[in-house]
């Protein structure tokens, strides 16, 4: 689990927006206190925006890549990664723990390795036809992949952010999409709705990065979207902190 971060340090925007319009929705963001974003589709076959937004923006990325491949794949791509040198990584588990530690192995130390247990769009129906198995079956099996591999962290549904902080304590981060506050309306959502989570639900599950997209990025004002949810992650992690100090006090005195 990262330590000491603040609830802005610790929400992830995602820039799920066309190339020309990232300095704009940049600029809405400027005094949340966010300084990383996630970037996918845009990447692909075009990793120099990586060193635009580190550059120009100021801010550090996230390459949602969801990479996936054998051993030597995976370690030429991590090579070429090396280059622009993104804040955090995304692979999928399900390319086994020898292929994620090659990947691992050719980033640079400084980058952070998440593995992609099950994609939060995901149903029990869907992880049933493809492996025979549940939701949480299957992402306690790819969990346990990126642990062996040694990888720095996992990226799953809200709806699973409690069991794995239960398995693995805090050797690994947590982050997680599939943040909706509460009353905002996504149309045409693809998230599964029974594993998602508002930002509060998800601090007191133990999660240590919030990725949120479209309840920012789709608002009518983005800065206010992202300062609300700063909030209510601020205040759930404050009502945590004090019933931990109660639960303390109350085991001296006995």
């Amino acid at each position: 689990m990262e330590q000491n971060l603040t609830a802005a340090k610790s929400t992830i925007v995602a820039f799920d927006v066309e190339e020309e319009q990232i300095p704009i929705l940049a600029k809405k963001l400027e005094g949340t206190g966010v300084v990383y974003t996630k970037m996918e589709s845009v990447l692909h076959g075009n990793w120099k925006l990586i060193d635009y937004v580190h550059n120009e923006l100021g801010l550090g990325v996230f390459a949602d890549l969801k990479l996936s491949g054998t051993p030597e794949t995976l370690s030429a791509i991590g090579a070429r990664l090396r280059k622009h040198n993104p804040e955090f990584v995304s692979a999928m588990c399900s390319s086994g723990p020898t292929a994620m530690r090659a990947l691992k192995a050719a980033l640079l130390p400084g980058t952070k390795l998440l593995g992609v247990t099950a994609l939060t769009s995901l149903t029990n129906d869907d992880t049933k036809q493809m492996w025979g198995r549940s939701v949480e079956q299957i992402v306690r099996m790819h969990a346990e992949v990126a642990a062996v591999a040694e990888v720095d962290g996992l990226i799953s549904a809200p709806r699973e952010i409690q069991i794995l902080r239960a398995k693995y304590g805090h050797r690994l981060i947590l982050a997680t999409p599939g943040i909706r506050p509460k009353g905002v309306s996504i149309p045409g959502d693809d998230q599964n709705p029974e594993r998602v989570m508002t930002p509060a639900q998800a601090a007191r599950a133990g999660v240590d990065y919030y990725i949120v997209g479209r309840p920012i990025i789709d608002a009518e004002d983005p800065h206010a979207a992202t300062m609300a949810i700063i909030e209510e992650i601020d205040n759930a992690n404050k009502e945590k902190a004090s019933t931990k100090n109660r639960f303390s006090l109350v085991r001296k005195k006995k």
